[in-house]
């Protein structure tokens, strides 16, 4: 940009950060919103730049640490207590004989057809 003024990516890139990060963080009022020129677009100084820069390396911008309730607590030990590996699994349940057609030939009428069935051609 013109007169030493940076755009929201090119800050963004020197901070590290996404330039949706940065957007997020101007949203929420984590970082001071810069002037704008006369097109409506961010532009940021140097100085500005630099604030955002040292406030995305503090870790200042990282979130905390998250609080979990006792409920939430079991339920997440019981999800560890799964076997997630799936390599053996039977998929049977997923191919039925209720319905002659493939499930992906049927409409569930949210187009207006009342669930006809339709055929590929």
């Amino acid at each position: 940009m013109a007169n030493g003024e940076l755009s929201t990516a090119e800050v963004a890139q020197m901070a590290g950060i996404h330039r949706d990060t940065l957007l997020r963080w101007l949203r929420e009022g984590a970082v001071p919103e810069p002037r704008r020129d006369r097109h409506g677009w961010r532009t940021f100084t140097s100085q500005e730049a630099n604030w955002i820069v040292q406030f995305a390396k503090s870790g200042s911008a990282s979130p905390g640490p998250v609080s979990v309730t006792p409920k939430q607590s079991a339920e997440l030990a019981a999800l560890d207590k799964i076997d997630w590996d799936f390599v053996d699994a039977k998929t049977t349940y997923l191919t039925h004989g209720l319905h002659p057609y493939p499930a992906k030939f049927i409409c569930t009428g949210s187009a207006g057809n009342g669930g006809a069935v339709f055929s590929r051609s």
